[in-house]
C-alpha cells in the first residue's frame, strides 16, 4: 500500500524532492544526532506554545485532537490544537487553527493555520507549509485565509505571516507529491545544503559519488546544474573537460574574482591543487588561529578556541561559557588574551568569526584599541582560497580542505552540526565527556586551520611545494597545456629538427630557395627583389629659408655663412577631386656667430626639419586608420601604390602619434564638456590587447553633441566614476551594476529591457504569465512613447504619466507569479523602479541608450572589420582620435577637413560652418 502524504513528507519536499521520494517509497534512513535534537526541540517548542495558548484562553474555547471536517469547524472553537485532515491520499496533521473574523461557508468566521516552531526566525519553508495549509483550509471552509500564525522561539511569541494570494504554487507542490506517490515521476538526485542534516545523507552521497554527479560540487547552484545537464554534461569528470586554461589568465593575473567551477572539477579529477594566483598572507611576530563555536539558532556563543604560535612555541587557549550569562566574561577574557600579544595576525576560516566579532562588540563592547587591532589584522583564509587556489575537493569547507592535506579529526564524523548536538546534550546532562569532545573538536579545528594557512604560505613562496612531497600535487594554472590553436609567428618546438623542417616550408623560403630553381619567372622576380632601386623623389617645390636675426646663444646680430643644407619634406597635396604626392625641398645656409663662434640655423628651417612628413600626410594617416579603418599594413601598401610613398608600420605609428599629441588638448576639452553637461549616455565593450591575457574594455560616454571613448583594463566602476567626476546631470545607461555607484540621477535603457522581454518570450512562447507581464509593461511604455512622439522629451507633457507608473508598480508589487521568469522580471522591475522612469521628471532625457550604442558601434565595427588586437598605447591613441571623429560626425562636420585645418577647438571649427 502506498504511503500517505503527510506533513513530514511535505516538509521533506520543501527541503529536497528526492528526500520526499525516498520517504514515499518507504526508504528508511539513519537519523543524525542533529535531527534527533531538532525533533526534541520541536516537541519542546510545541509544548511551550500550547502552554502559552492555554494560559491565555479557557479550556472551553480550545478543542484538541480532532479530525477536521466542515462540521467540526462550524462548532466555532477559538483554537483547535492537534487537528488532523484526512482527504484521500492526504493525512495531514495541523499544529493548530485559530478562529478569525470574516464570513465563510462555516459561519461568520473562518480559520487560519497555526504552526509551532523552535526556531527564532520565520523561515521560507514554514511560509510555504502555511500556504499548503491555507489551500486545504479553503476547501473546507470556502474561504482562503489571508494570513497564518507561527509560534516560535524559546519564549514563544506569535508572528503573523501573510499567505500568498496565488494558490498555484501550493497546488503544484501537492500535484508533484501525488505524482511521486503514484510512481509517475522520479526526481533526480541532487545534493544540497539540507544534506548535512538529512537522514539519507550517507546513501545519497554514496550514490552521487558513484555516479560522479555534478551536484557534488558544492558551489554549483541548481540552476547551473540544470543548465549543464541541458548541454549533455552530467558528471564532474565531464565538466572538468570544459575547462579552458585561457579563461584563467585573468585570474592568474589577479584581475578576476570569479570562482571557476570547471577548474574545481579538474582539480578533483587530477587530485591536484591548482594555483590561479599565489595567495599573499600577511605576517607578524605571532600567528593566531581562531575558531568559535556557538548555537546559531539561539544566537549565542559558548566556546572560543585560540592557538598562539610565537617564536617556535604554541599556546592553546579555550574560553568556555557554561551559559549565556557567562558570554560577557568569556568575551572579556578573550580580548585580554589578544591584548597581551603585541604583533599578531589573526587567521579564521569563513565569515562566521567576522560576524562573531561584530555581534559581541555590539553586545558587550570591549577595549577599542584591541578591537581596532583585531579588525585590521584579521584574515579570512577562505577569501584567500576562493578563486585563487583550487584544492581537489568538492567544497571549500575547512573539513574538506584540511582533510585533503592529510589532517584528521579524532571524531571521524565531527562537524559543526554535531557540535551543536553535543552542546545541547551537555546542557541537558552536564556530561563532562561531551564537554571534552567539544574542547577537543575546537582545538583540532584551530590545528586544521593552521595546516591550511601553512600550505597557503608555501604556495605564496617563489618556489611552491614539490610535486614529490607529502600531500596533493601542486600545479600552476598558467602552466596548463592549452588546446592547440594555430598562431602566426615562431612556435615552440619539442625537437630542434621540427624547427628546421618547418622553416623549409615557409612561403618566402620556398620561393627564394626552391621554386626559383625550376621556374624562370620566379627566378627573375627573386633577382629583381634582391636589387632594390634607389628612390629618386621628384621635387615639386623648393623653398629657400631665411637668415637668423640674432644668435640664440649670445644675442649677437653678426653672422658669417658657413655651409649649405637641404631637407626633403614628403607630403600630400589635396586638390579638387583627389590628392597627389607633394615633395618640398627646403634649402638653408648654416651660419657662424662672429662673437661666440657657435653655428646656428634659421628658425623656419628648424621648424620643418624636425619632421620628415608633412601635416597633410600625417592627417591622412590618422583619417585612414580611424574613418576608413585601415590597418597599418594596408595603409602602408596604399601609400606606396597610390602615391609612391613607402612607409613601414613603425613610421606610420610615429606619424599618427604626432596627430595624437596635437589633439590632446581637444580630447581634454571634450571630457570637461561631458562633466559640466546635463546628460551623459554610457556603454562599454570588450577589446583584445596584445601582451595581456585578459580582455580590456572600451567605455563610451556621449551626449547628443559630444562623444568620449576611454580605455580601461577592467570593467569595474572606477572608470565611470573617474571619467565623470563632478558630473551632476542624468546618466543614461544599461543595467550593468557598475553604473549604480555613481552619485547622480540615472535612467536605465528601456530598450534593453524590451529586448530581454522579447528574447525570453521567443524562447518561452508558452509562458502565459510572462506574456501578460510583458504586455502590461509594453502598454504603459507605449503610451509614454506616443506622448514623446507628439511633444518631444518635455517634462511638462511627460509628468502626467507618473500616476500611470505608480499604478503599474502598485499592481506589480501585489502580483504573485508561478513562472520563474515572471518572478525574475518582477524583481528586476521593482529593484530598478527609481531608475526606469527618471526621464519623466527632466527635459531632454531620453528613455533609451541609443546615443551611446550608436557611438560604441563605431568601435565595434572597426573591431569586426580589422580583427587585429591593439597595444595599450595604440588603443588609447586610437580612441582619442575616434572621440574627435565621432563628435564631429554628431555635429555633421567633416573629420578630414578638421584635420586639414589644424584647428584644435571643435567649437570654433563647427561654428564657422553653420
Amino acid at each position: 500500500m502506498a504511503t500517505s502524504i503527510t506533513r513530514d513528507i511535505i516538509e521533506s519536499s520543501l527541503n529536497c524532492r528526492y528526500k520526499a521520494h525516498l520517504k514515499l517509497v518507504g526508504e528508511q534512513g539513519t537519523l543524525s544526532e542533529y535531527e534527533l535534537l531538532l525533533a526534541k526541540k520541536r516537541d519542546e517548542g510545541r509544548r511551550r506554545a500550547i502552554a502559552a495558548i492555554l494560559a491565555c484562553h479557557p479550556s472551553e474555547e480550545v478543542k484538541r485532537d480532532v479530525v477536521l471536517t466542515p462540521d467540526t469547524l462550524k462548532q466555532g472553537a477559538v483554537f483547535i490544537l492537534g487537528a488532523t485532515l484526512e482527504d484521500g491520499d492526504l493525512v495531514l496533521a495541523f499544529d493548530g487553527l485559530k478562529r478569525a473574523p470574516g464570513a465563510s461557508n462555516i459561519g461568520d468566521f473562518h480559520y487560519v493555520p497555526v504552526l509551532f516552531s523552535q526556531s527564532r526566525q520565520v523561515r521560507k519553508q514554514q511560509r510555504a507549509l502555511l500556504d499548503v495549509y491555507g489551500l486545504l483550509l479553503s476547501c473546507l471552509q470556502g474561504r482562503a485565509p489571508g494570513r497564518g500564525i507561527i509560534w516560535h522561539g524559546r519564549e514563544p511569541r506569535e508572528t503573523r505571516v501573510r499567505l500568498s494570494p496565488d494558490p498555484r504554487q501550493a497546488e503544484r507542490l501537492l500535484d508533484e507529491l501525488r505524482q511521486l506517490r503514484a510512481g509517475e515521476a522520479s526526481p533526480r538526485l541532487v545534493l544540497n545544503r539540507h544534506c548535512s542534516e538529512c537522514e539519507f545523507r550517507r546513501q545519497c552521497r554514496a550514490a552521487a559519488v558513484e555516479k560522479d554527479d555534478l551536484s557534488l560540487l558544492g558551489g554549483l547552484s541548481p540552476k547551473e546544474v540544470a543548465r549543464l545537464i541541458s548541454r549533455g554534461i552530467f558528471t564532474v569528470t565531464q565538466y572538468s573537460y570544459t575547462f579552458r586554461p585561457g579563461r584563467m589568465k585573468r585570474a592568474a593575473e589577479g584581475a578576476g574574482k570569479k570562482h571557476d567551477h570547471a577548474l574545481q572539477a579538474l582539480a578533483v579529477r587530477e587530485g591536484t591543487v591548482y594555483v590561479a594566483r599565489r595567495p599573499e598572507l600577511p605576517d607578524g611576530r605571532a600567528r593566531l588561529y581562531l575558531d568559535v563555536e556557538g548555537l546559531p539558532d539561539e544566537d549565542r556563543y559558548y566556546l572560543i578556541g585560540l592557538t598562539i604560535a610565537e617564536g617556535g612555541t604554541r599556546r592553546r587557549l579555550s574560553f568556555w561559557a557554561d551559559g549565556q550569562a557567562d558570554e560577557a566574561s568569556v568575551w572579556a577574557s578573550f580580548l585580554q588574551a589578544l591584548g597581551a600579544v603585541e604583533d599578531f595576525v589573526l587567521f579564521h576560516y569563513g565569515s562566521y568569526e567576522s560576524r562573531f566579532f561584530d555581534r559581541m562588540e555590539a553586545r558587550h563592547g570591549g577595549d577599542t584599541q584591541v578591537l581596532a587591532r583585531v579588525r585590521s589584522r584579521s584574515v579570512n583564509v577562505l577569501s584567500l582560497i576562493y578563486a585563487h587556489v583550487y584544492f581537489p575537493v568538492y567544497f571549500n569547507d575547512l573539513k574538506s580542505v584540511a582533510g585533503c592535506l592529510g589532517f584528521r579529526w579524532s571524531a571521524s564524523d565531527a562537524s559543526g552540526l554535531k557540535s551543536i548536538a553535543w552542546r545541547c546534550a551537555w546542557e541537558a546532562t552536564g556530561d563532562e565527556s561531551l564537554k571534552q569532545k567539544l574542547l577537543t573538536y575546537n582545538e583540532e579545528d584551530c590545528s586544521a586551520l593552521e595546516s591550511v594557512v601553512e600550505m597557503l604560505r608555501s604556495l605564496g613562496c617563489e618556489r611552491p611545494p614539490s610535486a614529490d612531497g607529502p600531500g596533493p600535487r601542486v600545479a600552476d594554472v598558467a602552466g596548463l597545456d592549452r588546446q592547440y590553436r594555430h598562431r602566426y609567428g615562431t612556435p615552440r618546438f619539442a625537437l630542434p629538427e621540427f624547427a628546421r623542417i618547418t622553416k623549409c616550408a615557409y612561403f618566402d623560403y620556398q620561393r627564394d630557395k626552391v621554386i626559383c630553381r625550376t621556374s624562370p619567372g620566379v627566378r627573375k622576380i627573386v633577382r629583381s627583389k634582391k636589387r632594390p632601386k634607389r628612390r629618386l623623389w621628384k621635387v615639386n617645390q623648393e623653398v629657400e629659408c631665411g637668415t637668423p636675426v640674432v644668435c640664440p646663444h649670445c644675442g649677437s646680430r653678426g653672422f658669417d655663412q658657413h655651409s649649405r643644407y637641404q631637407k626633403l619634406v614628403i607630403d600630400l597635396k589635396p586638390f579638387r577631386g583627389g590628392m597627389k604626392r607633394w615633395v618640398t625641398r627646403y634649402k638653408v645656409r648654416r651660419y657662424r656667430c662672429r662673437k661666440c663662434w657657435k653655428t646656428l640655423l634659421p628658425d623656419d628651417y628648424l621648424a620643418v626639419s624636425s619632421h620628415k612628413y608633412g601635416w597633410v600626410l600625417c592627417s591622412w594617416v590618422a583619417y585612414a586608420t580611424v574613418s576608413l579603418r585601415l590597418t597599418y599594413d594596408a595603409l602602408g601598401e596604399a601609400l606606396d601604390d597610390l602615391f609612391g610613398i613607402p612607409m613601414p608600420s613603425g613610421s606610420l605609428s610615429k606619424v599618427r602619434q604626432r596627430v595624437v599629441d596635437h589633439y590632446q588638448g581637444t580630447y581634454e576639452s571634450l571630457l570637461s564638456a561631458l562633466r559640466s553637461g546635463r546628460l551623459v549616455h554610457a556603454d562599454e565593450t570588450k577589446v583584445k590587447i596584445k601582451g595581456l591575457s585578459s580582455d580590456g574594455y572600451v567605455w563610451v560616454f556621449a551626449t547628443p553633441e559630444t562623444v568620449v571613448y576611454v580605455y580601461a583594463p577592467t570593467r569595474d566602476g572606477d572608470t565611470a566614476r573617474e571619467t565623470l567626476a563632478g558630473f551632476e546631470g542624468v546618466l543614461v545607461s544599461d543595467f550593468y551594476a557598475a553604473y549604480d555607484s555613481l552619485d547622480c540621477p540615472q535612467q536605465k535603457c528601456l530598450i534593453h529591457l524590451i529586448r530581454d522581454f522579447n528574447d525570453d518570450l521567443l524562447h518561452h512562447p508558452f509562458d502565459e504569465e510572462l506574456k501578460r507581464q510583458a504586455a502590461r509593461f509594453t502598454g504603459l511604455l507605449q503610451a509614454v512613447v506616443e506622448t514623446i512622439d507628439r511633444y518631444g522629451l518635455k517634462r511638462y507633457y511627460l509628468h502626467k504619466h507618473k500616476r500611470e507608473v505608480d499604478r503599474y508598480y502598485a499592481a506589480e508589487s501585489r502580483a504573485s507569479y508561478e513562472s520563474e521568469l515572471a518572478r525574475h522580471y518582477q524583481h528586476r522591475l521593482m529593484k530598478c523602479r527609481d531608475k526606469l522612469f527618471t526621464f519623466l521628471d527632466y527635459d531632454g532625457v531620453p528613455w533609451n541608450n541609443n546615443n551611446a550604442e550608436n557611438a560604441i558601434k563605431r568601435f565595434v565595427s572597426r573591431r569586426k572589420t580589422m580583427g587585429t588586437p591593439f597595444t595599450e598605447s595604440g588603443i588609447r591613441d586610437y580612441l582619442l582620435l575616434l572621440s574627435i571623429c565621432q563628435t564631429l560626425r554628431y555635429r555633421h562636420a567633416s573629420f578630414w577637413q578638421f584635420l586639414l585645418s589644424g584647428e584644435t577647438d571643435i567649437e570654433s571649427f563647427t561654428a564657422g560652418r553653420r
